[in-house]
């Protein structure tokens, strides 16, 4: 679909292709029309359904044929009702893209993945530190990090924080409360604001990051110790997507604030995607996202994470995002498939293994309910102060569910969707919800197979799970 085209200040947007979805022309024909409109029908309810009054939720889906959105409720105090455009800053849903664009570093051959970080975020730490605007004493992994411990620093690789086993201390993690530094705009800029370099350095002094209280390693074996750190144990720490963004930047000799972030994206897609580099919500979009009763409508906070969580759109955006990432048809990276595939870690958060910049759902997820080929889905979910979603890609489907809301669940939302888009696309008729509309799916009959395609007397043979991994990229 055509989305409108608005330029907002200091949202970096990019031209990777002209501005139409190449997906667009089939939905005029009258049988994608008429399951578009079911789809759409249903997801409607789904977001009557689920949406808590006085807040937004939207739901989108997105695959070959099909670009369909839904959406419930109101984003503002004046009680404006909620459109499909209305953007929500994203939190952790954009470390996809951060992921999937070091990936397409990799296959040009700008980088390897083997590489140790300091090879190109110290390059970029020492470009930054000869302007005027730089503020810290540092330029360097070592300075920061300390001479203590770059031993362990320099045996840090790009791999190391695209699968989450670097031991980078995470910026609002354990012990220093982010949200009160940049509510109290104690230490930060205007609008509670911090620049990337700023993040890192909040906790810099905790690494290596791990120990007791931390999430992630198993049975006494946790990432602040050198046998825990390379031998596969896991810390998630946004903090190293704070890194990438690094990378990235050096990449395309800007600064952090001055690159593109998505310069990979198809024009259909990065034209309705916004990223702060410091002006609060407002300056994005018309949603109030209000966390314990603070509205953070004119704050920075949402999106300090920068390439960790800076990103403002909407449930149609993130889910088109997804499936340039993903997908069969993917464009921005031919690495989706390995993206989504488990890197060897020997513990598993949330319910999830983790591959590059993806979490990975394999049976009985809160987000699927089913088991089996149909219970995989990749992708990510976000939450930031006052807004959360949830974007996955089902290889069986070879397409993208997508939700997003300014309130704390949209699990069930996501789950009774991606279970409504299996029922209309293969015209089948399960229960996917019990009496009080929790999402409780019956299991996919194992004769279903593949989605049939519009103008197809019979299906396409099965999508790969994205393009397939290249051979090694980048190491």
């Amino acid at each position: 679909m055509m989305r409108s085209l608005v330029f907002l200040a200091l949202a970096h947007v990019a031209s990777a292709t002209d501005g139409k979805n190449p997906r667009g022309a089939s939905a005029q024909s009258p049988e994608t029309s008429s399951v578009s409109k079911k789809l759409k029908a249903a997801f409607q309810k789904i977001a009557d359904d689920n949406v808590e009054g006085g807040k937004a939720l939207q739901i989108a889906f997105a695959d070959k044929d099909y670009d369909v959105a839904a959406t419930a409720g109101t984003v503002s105090k004046k009680g404006r009702k909620a459109t499909n455009d209305d953007k929500f800053p994203s939190g952790s849903i954009v470390k996809p893209l951060t992921a999937a664009s070091i990936m397409r570093l990799a296959e040009d051959g700008k980088l390897k993945i083997s590489d140790p970080m300091y090879k190109y975020v110290d390059e970029y730490f020492a470009s930054q530190s000869k302007k005027s605007s730089w503020k810290f004493k540092w330029s360097s992994l070592k300075e920061l990090y300390g001479e203590e411990n770059w031993d362990t620093v320099s045996k840090i690789t790009v791999k190391d924080l695209l699968d989450m086993t670097a031991p980078i201390p995470n910026f609002n993690w354990p012990t220093k409360s982010l949200t009160t530094k940049l509510w109290d705009e104690d230490g930060t800029e205007k609008y509670g604001y911090m620049s990337p370099e700023a993040c890192i350095e909040l906790h810099a002094e905790e690494f290596p990051f791990g120990g007791p209280n931390s999430p992630g390693g198993a049975k006494g074996k946790t990432c602040n110790t050198l046998k825990g750190f390379q031998d596969g144990w896991q810390c998630y720490s946004s903090s190293t997507y704070v890194m990438l963004g690094f990378i990235l930047a050096n990449a395309q000799g800007k600064s952090a604030a001055d690159m593109d972030q998505a310069k990979y994206l198809p024009s259909y897609v990065a034209s309705d995607l916004s990223f702060s580099v410091g002006e609060p919500v407002s300056k994005y979009s018309d949603v109030h996202p209000v966390q314990s009763g603070k509205d953070w409508y004119d704050m920075a906070g949402p999106m300090v994470g920068w390439t960790a969580s800076n990103a403002l759109g909407s449930a149609s955006t993130y889910a088109d995002m997804s499936y340039e990432i993903y997908s069969s048809e993917a464009t921005v990276t031919k690495s989706g498939h390995k993206m989504g595939t488990p890197q060897g870690q020997k513990y598993s958060f949330s319910g999830s293994k983790y591959g590059l910049g993806t979490e990975i759902y394999t049976s009985k997820s809160k987000y699927t309910g089913l088991s089996g080929e149909w219970g995989e889905v990749y992708g990510h979910s976000g939450a930031t102060y006052g807004s959360n979603g949830d974007v996955y890609y089902s290889p069986k489907l070879d397409g993208v569910i997508s939700v997003v809301s300014n309130y704390g669940e949209t699990t069930n939302a996501i789950c009774l969707a991606y279970n409504t888009a299996i029922n209309i696309l293969h015209d089948l008729k399960r229960t996917i919800q019990d009496s009080k509309g929790n999402c409780k799916p019956d299991p996919v009959p194992p004769d279903v197979g593949p989605t049939p395609r519009p103008g197809h007397k019979t299906p396409n043979p099965t999508p790969s799970p994205g393009p397939g991994p290249s051979p090694s990229p980048g190491g």
